[in-house]
């Protein structure tokens, strides 16, 4: 019985290992493609992008999105040196969700209680629109480059 029961418990152990792995190898894979996005862009481009989304989807006043413009702006600039840096991904990862933390706080200022929450509820919407969009802009641009190669 003693037996069976700890065959039953390092095979759970097992499972659990091989789950954590995949999850992790899952979560990193993503994460690593959208640093590389966001190093290959400029901090001018992130920002833009980033105040476009906000302005259709919160509907900004003109003075809401120059002010959101700037604020983005700023945060682009400060994550360009934390890209450049050579710290392995997972601390880029986490200087990059303080960062957004920091321009978030920011930007609540600015918006009415309705934007906020509807900012709130449009953040991973708003993630994947930025990069879609970003992406979108390498692809073109790297498509429009001379092929070193002719």
């Amino acid at each position: 019985m003693k037996n069976s029961q700890d065959q039953r418990n390092r095979s759970s152990r097992t499972i659990t290992r091989v789950l954590l792995v995949l999850v992790i190898a899952f979560f990193t894979s993503d994460a690593y493609g959208q640093i590389e996005i966001l190093q290959k862009t400029t901090p001018e481009q992130r920002a833009a992008a980033v105040t476009d989304f906000l302005r259709e989807k919160l509907t900004l006043t003109p003075s809401q999105a120059t002010r959101a413009e700037v604020i983005n702006l700023n945060s682009a600039r400060d994550a360009e040196a934390i890209l450049k840096s050579s710290r392995n991904r997972f601390s880029v990862g986490r200087e990059m969700r303080s960062l957004n933390q920091k321009r978030n706080q920011e930007l609540k200022v600015i918006l009415t209680d309705e934007q906020w929450d509807l900012f709130q509820r449009s953040r991973q919407e708003m993630k994947s629109n930025v990069l879609g969009m970003l992406e979108t802009q390498l692809s073109q641009s790297e498509g429009s480059k001379p092929d070193a190669a002719k």
